[in-house]
């Protein structure tokens, strides 16, 4: 059964709720990942010495949160609210409410369409294939029904999912960058640095002036967005270091 639950990755901005606070931290819940708890250590609450805890969050609070160490078979993972900024916060609480009325709209389908349809299991099936049912929600919304059928739904659910979709959601896309320094003495150095860059996939590459390049990755959402760029920096970061390259890098403002 461990195996079956769906654990976030390291760098992952996510929902929690405070279940349960303690001197030295506090223990929540993962909103969007059912039956994973997050560990918030004490001195991961603030970047200032906390006196009291008790200041800063509450039972039963709803925080956004930062995940800093997965560990592979167990349900606890480490999660850090100072490293979240203000902007942060604001994207990934607004993406949560998106998704939260994503499944609404799901529920909603599976009554209008009075298909024999449970909405938990429903959800468990988008998840096989997508991170969240806003994610699959927005790919109906451009797409159309086929994509509902492609994950199991009936078609008359998939149908009526598809047609609410169209009317109640509105999505819109969001940029995420990132300024990097990349620089090399070697004498190839600016193949070196043409060849890393080639790892971001995806993601459009504008030069700023040696060594300071902007990397720019547009996506449906905050989150996504967020992850993608997080993974691609992760990766071109690892080609740096193999190739004796210079690398350094700063998320920047969401632009929206």
């Amino acid at each position: 059964m461990t195996n079956e639950i769906r654990l976030p990755e390291p760098g992952e901005l996510v929902v929690g709720e405070v279940k349960k606070v303690l001197n030295y931290g506090a223990f929540c819940s993962l909103l969007e990942y059912p039956g994973v708890d997050g560990f918030l250590h004490v001195s991961e609450v603030a970047s200032k010495w906390i006196r009291n805890i008790g200041d800063y969050i509450k039972e039963n609070q709803k925080v956004v949160i930062k995940v800093t160490n997965v560990e592979q078979g167990k349900n606890v993972v480490d999660v850090s609210l100072r490293r979240v900024n203000e902007n942060e916060r604001k994207q990934v609480m607004e993406f949560f409410d998106s998704n939260i009325k994503a499944e609404k709209l799901l529920d909603a389908a599976i009554k209008k369409s009075k298909v024999k349809a449970e909405l938990k299991e429903t959800i468990a099936g988008i998840l096989k294939s997508y991170s969240s049912v806003y994610d699959f929600a927005y790919e109906v919304y451009e797409k159309g029904e086929t994509i509902a059928e492609k994950v199991g739904m009936p078609k008359k659910l998939a149908t009526t999912y598809s047609e609410l979709v169209k009317i109640s959601l509105k999505p819109s896309k969001v940029n995420v960058r990132a300024e990097m320094t990349i620089s090399s003495f070697d004498p190839n150095g600016v193949e070196r640095i043409k060849e890393i860059l080639s790892e971001a996939d995806g993601a459009a590459i504008k030069y700023l002036g040696a060594p300071r390049y902007m990397i720019i990755l547009e996506s449906e959402n905050f989150k996504s967005a967020n992850k993608k760029i997080t993974s691609i920096l992760t990766n071109i970061a690892k080609k740096a270091k193999q190739s004796g390259v210079s690398f350094e890098y700063e998320l920047m403002k969401n632009e929206g």
